[in-house]
């Protein structure tokens, strides 16, 4: 099973975690991304291959879980 993904350093120094992806769009390690950047393309890697098309998001600070959904209020 191989699933691509991608760690982004952001505010606060939070990593943010990408999964499923099938490619990135010419980015490397320790490459500057911008907001609105597009850096990579959603797919079914890994334990994804039965499902439609998606990308698996999680933002960690000091590797415990946050959830985006309380930045909202």
């Amino acid at each position: 099973m191989f699933v691509r993904c991608v760690f982004v350093l952001g505010p606060g120094l939070e990593s943010h975690y990408y999964a499923h992806l099938d490619g990135f769009a010419g980015i490397k390690p320790g490459d500057v991304v911008q907001l609105a950047m597009s850096w990579g393309t959603s797919a079914e890697t890994g334990n994804a291959r039965t499902t439609p098309f998606h990308v698996h998001d999680g933002i960690y600070r000091r590797g415990t879980p946050q959830n985006p959904c309380l930045r909202l209020i």
